[in-house]
């Protein structure tokens, strides 16, 4: 049977996991309790009571949670979405050991993104001519070694002037709902080439348009976005729908996880296991560490560095071979996806975007 909570219960024990007491809670309004559970978790106690939910009700029984997961384990991987703390801060802050927080912090992240397919849908069918806005959106990575140079130009982001990944999203402009996530790609592919060659495009009907920026011109036949002969009202009509775009953009950004540079390092333990052409990486149990506190695979800390230096250093030129920037987009991918259903349904149960 599900275990479910309701939101006064979810507040309360997330509180608890981030040693708060109860004696605290009770002596401060529950504002400002929800404005702490927040700022740990991200999201607030109804959706995550929420989320609890739908991990166990899923009609995709390979994605739903099993009936020992536990909520405290939960609130680490929310944790950890929101904050991205080092393995070491996190060990301190919430009093759990960095291979169990690792762990539980992976499996829920790869659960909730797994609801991504449920969640972000196309409608079968459009009732408006204008559709959905779409954007793209870069993340900082690694540089990916290149055969010939010191580093890959196809990755270079114009937004960060370093390496990065780029997703592309959109949003039905009629309702709260995200209809399409798409990606990871290198950052140095233009927001056009995305949305023309890897499916976007082909999903938008015949006669129906989608607004974009200026960066999607020449794309009229499916494509429109703000130019000189538009009226004053269809103006005001794009500027809202590509504004209201933006606010959602914001909103994953909350998630220090997409907001720094992505950390997680490849290891010898995950082996790649190739079925029906897609490629994913799993754990070999024979070679998981027996030591709880053991480091490596962990979110790119260094042994014998000090506490200012445990995380990657931002600035420093990391170059990665192509099984380790697969095996990093594969788990970029993962986090993103469950930022993206965090978004969503804090959508649908009531923070939603304006309407245009």
């Amino acid at each position: 049977m599900p275990t479910l909570y309701t939101a006064d219960e979810i507040l309360r024990l997330g509180l608890l996991r981030c040693l708060t007491t109860d004696k605290e809670m009770d002596r401060r309004k529950r504002s400002t309790n929800e404005e702490d559970f927040s700022a740990v978790y991200g999201p607030s106690p109804k959706v995550v009571a929420e989320l609890w939910s739908l991990l166990q009700t899923t009609n995709n029984l390979e994605h739903r949670i099993h009936n020992a997961c536990c909520i405290k384990d939960f609130f680490v991987a929310l944790h950890w979405l929101r904050n991205y703390p080092t393995e070491r801060k996190r060990k301190v802050e919430l009093h759990i050991s960095r291979m169990t927080a690792r762990k539980w912090s992976w499996y829920y992240t790869r659960k909730l993104s797994a609801l991504k397919d449920e969640i972000i849908t196309l409608p079968e069918e459009w009732d408006t001519t204008f559709t959905m806005t779409v954007d793209g959106v870069h993340f900082l990575c690694n540089e990916l070694n290149h055969p010939e140079y010191r580093i890959d130009t196809e990755a270079y982001s114009h937004k960060f002037g370093n390496a990065g990944l780029a997703y592309e999203i959109g949003i039905s402009i009629f309702e709260q709902k995200v209809v399409w996530v798409n990606g990871p790609f290198k950052a140095g592919t233009s927001d056009k080439v995305i949305f023309e060659k890897h499916g976007l495009k082909d999903n938008i009907p015949a006669g129906k348009r989608a607004l974009a920026d200026k960066g999607y011109r020449k794309m009229e036949e499916c494509v429109s976005y703000p130019n000189s002969l538009d009226t004053d009202d269809v103006r005001a009509f794009k500027e809202q729908a590509l504004a209201r775009h933006e606010i959602f953009n914001g909103r994953l950004k909350r998630y220090k996880i997409l907001t720094n540079r992505f950390r997680s390092k490849h290891n010898t333990k995950y082996k790649p296991v190739v079925e029906e052409d897609q490629t994913e990486f799993v754990i070999d149990p024979d070679e998981d560490s027996e030591d709880e506190d053991d480091d490596e695979d962990g979110d790119g800390e260094e042994e014998g560095n000090d506490d200012e230096g445990e995380a990657v250093d931002e600035d420093e030129d990391q170059h990665l071979t192509d099984d380790e920037f697969k095996f990093k987009h594969d788990r970029h991918k993962a986090c993103f996806g469950a930022a993206v259903v965090i978004c969503q349904i804090e959508m649908t149960m009531g923070s939603t975007l304006f309407v245009v």
